[in-house]
């Protein structure tokens, strides 16, 4: 173990692997619990690509696993509408 953290062992050493993550690695608790993610097979908006994707793994229109924070609808059209009202594009693109 580093030195740092020997010096700090309140701060860097946990009971219980959740309390670690918890303290440690808050933003992306499953990767560190070792949880996989499974999607909802709803929408979020990925703003790069200009469109909505489904919360899924596979090729398109999956776009991945949603994030926390990424809003959910229900399908493609509601979260265009909602996320995207200033382009058509949404609707029409495909990843």
């Amino acid at each position: 173990m580093p030195e740092y953290m020997l010096n700090n062992q309140a701060w860097y050493l946990s009971t219980t692997l959740r309390k670690c993550c918890e303290r440690h690695f808050f933003w992306d608790m499953n990767q560190c619990m070792g949880i996989s993610a499974e999607g909802t097979e709803k929408w979020y908006v990925d703003y790069l690509a200009l469109t909505c994707v489904k919360d899924c793994e596979g090729v398109s229109p999956c776009g991945g696993v949603a994030e926390a924070w990424d809003e959910l609808f229900k399908d493609k059209k509601e979260c265009c509408e909602v996320k995207m009202p200033w382009t058509r594009k949404c609707l029409r693109t495909e990843i």
